[in-house]
């Protein structure tokens, strides 16, 4: 009978460790998305003289892009 029960004891903890490394992997997980959310991962970002620029992400590859999105007008001297 101290085997059987042994048993058990070494099913409940294998069963405990289990349960923590998923835990692990999931909250791991989700702190990676929010991270990537807050920084804005491959959202983009535009700037006032007229060019954009993606963000940055952590652990995932995604290559930054950036670009124009519009060219200001020259100003205008006014002519009177």
């Amino acid at each position: 009978m101290r085997n059987f029960m042994a048993y058990f004891k070494f099913e409940r903890l294998i069963s405990a460790l289990a349960k923590a490394f998923a835990l692990l992997l999931i909250s791991t997980t989700f702190a990676i998305v929010g991270l990537n959310w807050a920084m804005g991962c491959g959202q983009a970002f535009h700037y006032p003289d007229g060019t954009w620029k993606t963000g940055e992400c952590f652990l995932i590859p995604h290559e930054q892009k950036s670009g124009v999105w519009f060219k200001p007008e020259p100003t205008a001297k006014a002519t009177f």
